[in-house]
């Protein structure tokens, strides 16, 4: 009991030390959760925002290019030198006034992407270099182009090429005499990646504060923690004490169960051997007054008296074997076993018509003998008061996977209502001057952590020589290390 209180006290300790930790780290997750989210959102709002300025543009610029700018004979025509410049510094200008790096417009011929038109930034314009000009193959063009161009629907993308990392809106049209081509706006995200870097940064700052703003709490709680412990470990010691102080009354009480229940078991014995001792004494006395003793009388009546004497020296020394403490194990058959029981019973079930039937195998045994013995006494003892007057107990003792003993009577079985209270200490249905309440409970600990089996018990029904019988059943199961081989 002590032992299950020191789990349970430890077991509430790591419980609420547990519940802390899960709470600091669901606390970690939420931030971090928190963290992505932010960064998502953030990054969904400015791309939003993207999309709208990209959409504006690609509309315009159709309404900058000349009219009837896209027809079918374009690039073998071609447009001036002068025309294509006034193209592009238009777009370049629309370009800046919206927000966007370029502005352009393109077309397939024979699997090739052409420009023709295209916007370029301030610095392009003023150096005159990495122009698009009209007719100019686009090499490192997405590969979605062509499917936009295929489908005809408009769609976003983002990629990189050798102007920089962009995000594109495609939108597919169609010249009046039915050319198709993509009016295309690009915007620079290399400083978006940059703004959601720093945004994840403040984050991760805010993190670190409101995990430092915990510090203190952490604190608290760790001393609280660490009073918590040395309270429990005060209750322990002192559940620990009460628990000692309980244990050797228990002891106590049954050690003077047992000693009352062996007075009783030797009144008993010795009625019968000492009313034959008496009675030829008392005869040889008589007889000797009357001058009718023999020396054939005298003989018999000593024989009588050395026989039963001896009967009485040999129940004091069973009953001394059986009571010693500290015992070591022994090995012993378990029918020797059952003479003991046979000594100590006597005649007394007998004298109450009550049958014991033993059907045991040949088992030889390495165990606490007389603790086994107890628990068996304590199983008929059980029986024979249920019983009453007239009656049976069968005990049987066989090997299988484990060793069984079983032991049942006809005393009517257990109420269903105090089954699961039989092992509990002090619990009787008997009178105060004929049960204590202990020997089930001490059975069950002599089972179980003595001999390192088990204990259960169930109501019956049975019949024998033809008769049907109700009691209760106590099933003993024994590990088969202890078993001897013969």
């Amino acid at each position: 009991m002590e032992y299950h209180f020191q789990i349970f006290s430890k077991g509430l300790y790591l419980k609420f030390k547990k519940y802390y930790y899960l709470a600091v780290g669901f606390y970690l997750i939420a931030v971090i959760i928190s963290t992505i989210d932010n960064y998502l959102a953030t990054k969904a709002t400015i791309m939003k925002k993207i999309d709208t300025v990209l959409e504006q543009s690609v509309k315009i610029a159709p309404l900058i290019l000349p009219p009837h700018f896209h027809h079918k004979n374009m690039l073998l025509e071609g447009v001036s030198s002068q025309t294509d410049m006034t193209n592009i510094k238009k777009l370049s200008e629309q370009a800046k006034t919206l927000g966007v790096k370029y502005i352009y417009t393109i077309v397939e011929d024979d699997k090739k992407i052409i420009f023709t038109s295209s916007s370029a930034t301030q610095e392009e314009l003023t150096a005159n270099t990495n122009l698009s000009h009209f007719g100019d193959v686009y090499d490192d063009v997405s590969p979605l182009v062509y499917k936009v161009f295929s489908s005809q629907k408009s769609s976003f993308d983002e990629y990189e090429d050798k102007w920089g990392k962009f995000h594109t809106f495609y939108l597919p049209q169609i010249s009046e005499d039915g050319t198709k081509y993509l009016v295309c706006a690009d915007i620079d995200i290399s400083h978006i990646d940059k703004e959601l870097q720093k945004n994840i940064f403040y984050s991760i700052k805010d993190t670190i504060f409101y995990i430092l703003i915990l510090i203190p709490f952490f604190l608290v709680y760790r001393m609280n923690m660490h009073q918590i412990k040395k309270e429990l470990e005060e209750t322990i010691q002192q559940k620990a004490k009460e628990l000692k102080l309980k244990q050797r009354e228990v002891v106590q009480k049954s050690k003077m169960a047992e000693m009352g229940e062996m007075i009783s078991n030797i009144a008993h014995q010795w009625r019968q051997p000492l009313s034959v001792i008496t009675t030829n004494a008392s005869g040889v006395m008589v007889q000797d007054e009357l001058n009718f003793l023999t020396k054939e009388t005298l003989r018999s009546s000593m024989e009588n008296i050395m026989k039963n004497s001896q009967y009485l020296s040999t129940t004091v020394d069973n009953f001394r074997n059986f009571f010693t403490p500290n015992k070591p194990k022994e090995i012993k058959h378990l029918s020797e076993i059952f003479e003991i029981i046979d000594c100590i019973f006597g005649n007394s079930l007998v004298e109450s018509n009550i049958q014991l039937v033993k059907n045991i195998q040949n088992i030889t045994l390495n165990t606490y003998v007389n603790e086994l013995a107890q628990v068996l006494i304590n199983f008929i003892k059980n029986g024979k008061d249920a019983i009453g007057e007239e009656g049976v107990i069968f005990i049987d003792c066989y090997v299988e996977d484990k060793i069984y003993i079983k032991v049942k009577d006809s005393g009517g079985g257990i109420p269903l209502d105090i089954m699961d209270k039989i092992y509990d200490p002090y619990f009787t249905t008997k009178d105060s001057s004929i049960g204590t309440g202990i020997g089930l409970n001490m059975s069950q600990q002599i089972i179980t952590e003595h001999l390192g089996g088990e204990i259960k018990v169930h109501n019956t029904e049975f019949t024998y020589e033809n008769k049907i019988y109700k009691g209760a059943e106590f099933i003993v199961t024994l590990p088969k290390d202890i078993l001897v081989e013969e």
